[in-house]
């Protein structure tokens, strides 16, 4: 038995797994941002603890030196011994004079004093400083309170998606499958359906002219871990009989920089069941995949060119179904292909 290195699926000793359909032996997770890693690394956290120490110890030493100092001055400079005769005119005098000097300290505590005594002979401006100081105090501890609830309320964790839908040519999809299967992340599901993982391709896509049209993008915030849902195509009352694509999206954030992306289409379409008969057809084409903010994934394969002369001209004007008024997708040159990307 084995374990898929993706979904964790234990199964029979096999390349590709039953469930997720990766391929085992050239699956490569995405690595974390460099950043990420050197954060995380154990001697970077423990060369940072070495910094604050000595940085700490140096500022101490540093005050002890400076307290020793000014105390060594105040004794030199503020301790003065002078002597008269004893029958000189001044004999009353005292003839050991100590002029000391008062020291930053002593002063503040002499103010203090002073401050006290004026406190004692006026004890109502002295209970009304207590108040205006006790206000103030709580007047700041609600502040940090505010801030601390609304810091919570801002930490909230979301995420900002991009989706968009390009018709890209045949020559794109062949470098764009080439990218993702170095990835380890890409699976084709036969004729149905292909998706995969995109580290850098997906940034030159709106470089490439005619060979990659951009057809329509939406912008949606999804809360960690919550699914979203969202429709494009011809609604009607009954959501039964809705025609176009609903769209599931769920993002986790397994460790900081790193996302495990859920998104799944439901097509409901309209189809020739057989010669004579068009029913409305519903399939449903998922997506998992491991991704971080500077990479993408994709999905296409699951649009068909029309089957009929006309076409389906009752959705060709709704984005991104205006491909299918497209002369190359229409003669199997183009492909629809949904990306999503992690902005925030």
């Amino acid at each position: 038995m084995m374990k898929c290195p993706r979904c964790g699926f234990s199964q029979p000793r096999d390349q590709y797994c039953a469930q997720c359909g990766v391929d085992i032996l050239s699956y490569k997770p995405p690595q974390a941002p460099l950043f990420d890693r050197v954060v995380q690394s154990p001697l970077a956290q423990l060369a940072f603890v070495g910094l604050i120490i000595f940085f700490v110890a140096s500022s101490l030493m540093k005050k002890n030196d400076g307290s020793l100092n000014e105390r060594v001055n105040y004794l030199k400079g503020n301790l003065q011994i002078s002597s008269q005769k004893p029958n000189s005119a001044d004999s009353n005098s005292t003839n050991i004079q100590k002029n000391v000097a008062i020291s930053p300290p002593q002063q503040e505590t002499a103010s203090a004093n002073l401050q006290a005594g004026s406190a004692d002979s006026s004890p109502t401006v002295a209970s009304t400083t207590a108040q205006a100081l006790r206000a103030r105090t709580d007047s700041t501890s609600v502040e940090k309170a505010k801030g601390t609830s609304e810091g919570a309320t801002e930490n909230k964790t979301s995420h900002v998606v991009k989706v968009s839908y390009y018709e890209i040519t045949n020559r794109v999809r062949e470098l764009l499958t080439d990218e993702s299967r170095n990835t380890g992340q890409f699976n084709s599901y036969g004729r149905d359906y292909f998706a995969g993982l995109l580290n850098q391709f997906h940034h030159r896509l709106p470089n490439l002219g005619k060979e990659a049209i951009l057809l329509h993008s939406v912008v949606k915030t999804v809360e960690n871990e919550k699914s979203i849902f969202w429709f494009i195509g011809l609604e009607g009352s009954n959501p039964e009989n809705q025609i176009g694509f609903r769209n599931s999206l769920e993002i986790s954030e397994l460790e900081p920089g790193f996302f495990r992306v859920n998104f799944e289409i439901l097509k409901s379409w309209k189809e020739n069941t057989d010669a004579n008969t068009v029913s409305l057809v519903k399939s449903s084409y998922p997506l998992q995949i491991e991704m971080t903010k500077s990479s993408a994934c994709f999905i296409g394969g699951i649009l068909l060119p029309p089957t009929t002369s006309e076409g389906d001209d009752y959705i060709a004007s709704i984005p991104p179904f205006s491909i299918l008024k497209s002369p190359i997708f229409r003669n199997n040159r183009s492909q629809l292909i949904t990306i999503i990307e992690i902005e925030k």
